[in-house]
C-alpha cells in the first residue's frame, strides 16, 4: 500500500477514508498522515465532519413511504435498479429490504393478474 499518493486527494476524501473503518489501516495510517501535513484548522475539521454527516447519515429503522410501498406494488416493471443501491450506499438497509420486499410483491401480483386474465378471458373461448 504505499504506491498510495495520499496528496492528490482531497480534504474530505481524506477524511472519508478515515472514517472507514473497513479500511486497510495501512490505508488510514497513509490518509491520517496526509491530513495531520495539511495542518486544517478547527473550523475546516468541523466542515469535513458535518459534510461526511450529511453524505452518510443513517436512518435506521425507516421504512419506505406509504407512496413508494403502493407504486412498487402497482408498478414494479416502472422502478429503475438504481434506487435500491442509494438506499444501502446510505446506510438504510431497511429501507433497501423493504424495497425488494415490495417490488418481489408487486411482480407476485402483476403475474398471477396475467394468469388469471389469461384463464378467464383470453382462452375462455378457445375451449
Amino acid at each position: 500500500m504505499a504506491d498510495l499518493d495520499a496528496s492528490k486527494l482531497t480534504n474530505y476524501q481524506l477524511y472519508a477514508l478515515i472514517q472507514n473503518l473497513n479500511l486497510d489501516e495501512t490505508i488510514r495510517t497513509v490518509a491520517t498522515g496526509e491530513l495531520d501535513r495539511r495542518k486544517l484548522n478547527e473550523t475546516e475539521n468541523a466542515d469535513l465532519a458535518l459534510k461526511h454527516q450529511q453524505r452518510f447519515r443513517v436512518e435506521k429503522g425507516l421504512p419506505l413511504s406509504v407512496n413508494m410501498k403502493l407504486f412498487l406494488l402497482a408498478f414494479p416493471f416502472l422502478i429503475s435498479m438504481v434506487s435500491p443501491g442509494k438506499f444501502l450506499a446510505q446506510g438504510q438497509k431497511q429501507k433497501w429490504t423493504d424495497y425488494w420486499k415490495y417490488l418481489a410483491g408487486g411482480y407476485l401480483i402483476w403475474t398471477i393478474g396475467v394468469i388469471v386474465f389469461c384463464k378467464f378471458v383470453l382462452f375462455r373461448y378457445i375451449n
